[in-house]
């Protein structure tokens, strides 16, 4: 397959097609293990040059190069689709995932854990304010509602491009309540 021309593919798959991304793939893992030959000639001092290019052409991009003593590892994303932050934590993942992968080669890979030491920390610190409340002592909307007064500009809820924060989520929840009981419903009462 390696022989047939991108083009070719992408006429016989007939992919819908969009200005916004690759038509076959968005993410993409590159290994550059080849060898760097010098290239001389008479009278002329050559050397390489980092590309440096600030256009990302796929929405994840994962470049491995060989260096001096290991490898490289050079994360390119789109920026309308992914955040700094959001990269930095995956690469963390990928430490994480590659450090275990290392100390337990034998295990599955699907086994590990991805989670940094702080993040598992974190975890377990909002977890705990979570149990403070449990569902036996409170129903689900109160729930809601206290993570809503602690966090409210977090994001609760993500559709398609559009997200809500916790506080808008809830103030539109409340909206709906007030205009379910103007219509008459009443608790048990069942609403499609």
């Amino acid at each position: 397959h390696q022989q047939v021309p991108f083009e070719q593919i992408v006429d016989r798959l007939q992919p819908e097609r969009s200005l916004s991304h690759s038509p076959l793939f968005q993410v993409m893992l590159s290994l550059q293990n080849n060898e760097q030959g010098s290239l001389s000639l008479p009278g002329l001092d050559l050397s390489m040059l980092e590309s440096g290019g600030q256009t990302a052409k796929f929405d994840l991009t994962l470049n491995i190069a060989e260096e001096a003593g290991g490898f490289g590892l050079y994360w390119e994303f789109n920026t309308a689709v992914f955040k700094g932050e959001t990269i930095a934590r995956m690469a963390e993942h990928f430490a994480v995932l590659l450090s275990a992968l290392l100390q337990s080669p034998e295990r599955d890979v699907f086994s590990h854990e991805l989670v940094t030491c702080r993040e598992r920390e974190q975890l377990l610190e909002s977890s705990q304010d979570i149990e403070r409340l449990t569902p036996s002592q409170h129903c689900l909307h109160e729930l809601f509602e206290a993570q809503a007064a602690r966090h409210p500009e977090k994001t609760a809820l993500v559709y398609e491009s559009s997200r809500l924060s916790y506080d808008e989520l809830n103030r539109r929840a409340n909206q709906l309540a007030r205009y379910l009981t103007a219509q008459g419903v009443k608790p048990d009462t069942l609403v499609g």
